[in-house]
């Protein structure tokens, strides 16, 4: 009987170790950028109560943690989702908000997950809430990528980008150019100029009406269009991170 249950000690001891790991760290690394302006990691920082997120820190530094105070809406963490890694779920009823919304003129923003509901039109990434103007950032179908812009006149834009599997979703834009990336590859440039900043208050949602049926694994943006030799090391940075193709 002690021997059973020396081995029933030891394989749970070993189970927490497994789930616990941290994975890469990566803010040490010299090639990554300076300047973040928000990164919500994928193996640091989600705080649960009963398996559901109710807060994901910001390791920017800047304090633009994700939340979320009502329980029905907040996502579930699923370990190990991607290799080590794990995501935060979300089952088409529940998001997080930005109390400190997304708001920059120019950006690089790189997004790791994936679309489960490929037959959804509207699938929202990054969204309004609240009183936000109604920008949006969607999965649409299986095979697209949609930018939506209102309050400052970034025209809907719809980006060839195969959205189901996990990936990096990549979008960098310089004032005149959006230009959309799977992975380290380009899939589209669009031609646009804006007025003002691209304000996103939310995760996972379009304010109350449309919900993500998807998996977020890391969230990382800049307040600046990554330069060619910065974005490219950035996500070959993250692809060796979580073993995704190119």
């Amino acid at each position: 009987m002690q021997r059973i249950i020396a081995m029933l000690v030891a394989v749970c001891s070993a189970a927490v170790v497994v789930v616990a790991a941290p994975g890469p760290a990566r803010a040490a690394d010299p090639s990554y950028p300076a300047g973040m302006y928000m990164w919500l990691r994928g193996n640091l920082g989600q705080q649960t109560t009963g398996g559901k997120v109710y807060q994901w820190n910001d390791w920017s530094g800047n304090g633009r943690n994700a939340t979320m105070t009502v329980d029905a809406r907040r996502p579930t963490l699923v370990n190990n989702a991607l290799g080590w890694a794990p995501a935060v779920r979300f089952s088409g009823a529940q998001s997080l908000n930005l109390p400190i919304p997304i708001s920059a003129t120019t950006f690089s923003i790189f997004i790791v997950g994936q679309n489960n509901n490929p037959g959804s039109s509207l699938s929202p990434v990054l969204g309004p809430g609240g009183m936000s103007p109604n920008n949006q950032l969607n999965w649409v179908g299986s095979s697209y990528v949609q930018v939506v812009g209102t309050s400052n006149n970034l025209p809907v834009i719809q980006a060839p980008v195969v959205n189901v599997g996990f990936h990096i979703l990549g979008l960098v834009y310089n004032g005149s150019q959006l230009k959309f990336y799977r992975n380290s590859t380009l899939l589209h440039v669009a031609n646009a100029t804006t007025t003002g900043p691209w304000v996103l208050a939310q995760i996972g949602a379009y304010y109350s009406q449309y919900f993500l049926t998807g998996d977020i694994v890391e969230i990382l943006v800049y307040p600046r269009a990554l330069t060619d030799t910065e974005r490219t090391n950035t996500q070959n940075l993250i692809r060796g991170t979580y073993n995704l193709p190119a």
